[in-house]
């Protein structure tokens, strides 16, 4: 059977007839590497004989093929991070190491698919906060805030209280979408001045992190809730009454007696002033207004008065309190004796010259 891409050609050469093989069209090793051939040759007598062999032609290799893309699959020389690089565009060549170099290009979209490997963390690891005592319960604290860098159900991040020793997680309530954290009792900084709870935050499927199975990440935070003081108490004086005496020759400015109230509350709700609002004849007394000390304002006079009672308030703006200070002012030998009259007149009988002669005087002392 003929050929169809190559023919045969005999060549006398002296008693030797070589046969050259010569190609009809051009040839694509890529689509066929080889032929094989059955050559046969035949003499001229009258009787041939013929031979025949085989042949196979390898079609030799050149360059004539870009590279073609086949695999899918490549390998990354870094780990990913989807919050830093959620897409790669790359563009990968291809070339063969002949002595002409072909070349080929093509494009690999990398979508980078997100996995629960970021921890919700607070914005603060400590709070520290206030209330007002005797604030309603509901009242709202504070709102705690984590992040999770994660997308989806990875970064959706949920708030608890964590329970603890103290107990002081039963006074307050969180909201677990928003971290809003509110009370569940009204309370009193005179009983109680501060509290303490730990809460959580967590994120919304398992953890990607090694060593978490199959749990999701979580992080805390301490909050410091202050009691705030409100002024809901009146001062008051460790006493009901004051009693003292005090000598009428005592010098003006001189102290009698220091009074103090004491409020529970702190700060400026606990700023006490005193005055005297009664019993303060002619003025005689005053008081230091921020500490209740009693003095001497005006000279005291036994022989005017001898007795005061004085009404002490102490006020902290809102409310007041009082107390009774009572004064008993001592006698002194102050006072001169006097006598009753100027001039005294009498009489005698002239004969009485031989015995002394006697005249009355009348004096009157105070002391």
């Amino acid at each position: 059977m003929p050929v169809p891409f190559c023919k045969f050609s005999p060549k006398a050469v002296g008693s030797v007839f070589p046969g050259v093989i010569t190609t009809t069209q051009s040839f694509d090793r890529e689509k066929q590497r080889e032929y094989t051939l059955s050559v046969t040759a035949t003499d001229q007598a009258q009787e041939p004989l013929i031979g025949v062999c085989q042949v196979t032609v390898l079609i030799a290799d050149v360059n004539d093929n870009d590279p073609k893309f086949e695999n899918s699959r490549y390998q990354f020389a870094e780990p990913l991070d989807f919050e830093t690089t959620k897409f790669f565009t790359l563009i990968v060549r291809a070339q063969n190491v002949a002595m002409t170099p072909l070349a080929s290009f093509t494009t690999v979209c990398v979508n980078v698919t997100d996995v629960n490997d970021n921890v919700p963390f607070f914005v603060s690891s400590n709070y520290e906060v206030s209330v007002p005592e005797g604030a309603d319960v509901g009242t709202s604290v504070v709102q705690v805030l984590a992040t999770d860098l994660d997308s989806g159900l990875h970064g959706e991040v949920h708030y608890l209280i964590l329970k603890d020793a103290s107990e002081d997680y039963q006074f307050f309530t969180i909201e677990p979408e928003t971290g809003i954290i509110s009370t569940r009792a009204s309370f009193d900084r005179e009983k109680r001045a501060s509290y303490l709870i730990e809460v959580q935050s967590q994120d919304s499927s398992e953890s990607a992190r090694p060593g978490v199975h199959g749990q999701p990440n979580t992080d805390t935070a301490y909050v410091r809730i202050f009691v705030s003081d409100v002024n809901d108490n009146a001062p008051a004086f460790p006493r009901s009454v004051y009693e003292v005496s005090v000598d009428e020759d005592r010098e003006v400015g001189s102290p009698v007696v220091t009074a103090t109230a004491e409020d529970e509350d702190e700060g400026a709700n606990a700023k006490l002033r005193y005055q005297i609002t009664s019993g303060n004849a002619r003025g005689v007394f005053d008081v230091e207004p921020d500490v209740g000390t009693v003095f001497i304002a005006q000279p005291l006079d036994y022989e005017q008065e001898q007795h005061y009672e004085l009404r002490l308030v102490a006020s902290d703006g809102k409310w007041e309190n009082h107390t009774l200070i009572i004064i008993n002012v001592v006698n002194k030998n102050d006072e001169a004796p006097v006598f009753t009259q100027n001039e005294y007149q009498g009489s005698v009988l002239e004969e009485l010259t031989d015995l002394p002669v006697l005249v009355l005087k009348a004096v009157h002392d105070v002391y």
